[in-house]
């Protein structure tokens, strides 16, 4: 015995179309990554290192 009706045509999954979808969400995304971390937006300098105490030469 089928469960529900063998006759009524199943709607289109659009399986290739979400994976599109994804596949170009995730290289957008990767860019705008890679785009903010190699950015300079903030004008943050790199930080150095200061010395306050010598160090006892062994």
């Amino acid at each position: 015995m089928p469960l529900g009706n063998p006759d009524r045509r199943q709607p289109p999954l659009n399986v290739w179309v979400m994976a599109i979808a994804l596949a170009l969400a995730s290289a957008i995304g990767a860019g705008a990554g890679m785009l903010w971390l190699n950015s300079d937006w903030f004008g943050h300098e790199p930080e150095t290192e200061t010395v306050t105490v010598d160090s006892p030469d062994a």
